[in-house]
């Protein structure tokens, strides 16, 4: 990575009437978890482990033990958020 790549990145914010958040901006290398507003964008664009594996458990309960069961084990509050967390997980994984 180039060394004056952070004064690029100013000199092209800058021109486009943005300002660049210091107190927010972290450089990271290829070997670590890159978060951008929740997402892990390293190698593309994908949910955190976490919630990967947290709906996937969802989505087999949804299979095995029926819709209020897996509200209930979930801790959702409703149907309807349950499929805006599912719906979220397709738009992300494209």
């Amino acid at each position: 990575m180039p060394k004056d790549i952070e004064e690029k990145i100013q000199e092209i914010a800058g021109e486009t009437d943005y300002r660049l958040a210091e107190a927010k901006t972290k450089r990271m290398g290829g070997h670590q978890r890159q978060k951008v507003t929740g997402l892990v964008v390293n190698a593309g664009i994908q949910l955190p482990r976490r919630q990967r594996r947290r709906l996937r458990a969802i989505r087999h309960d949804l299979e095995t033990k029926g819709l209020d069961e897996t509200l209930a084990r979930s801790g959702l509050k409703s149907s309807s958020e349950l499929a805006g967390h599912l719906a979220f997980e397709r738009m992300v994984s494209g």
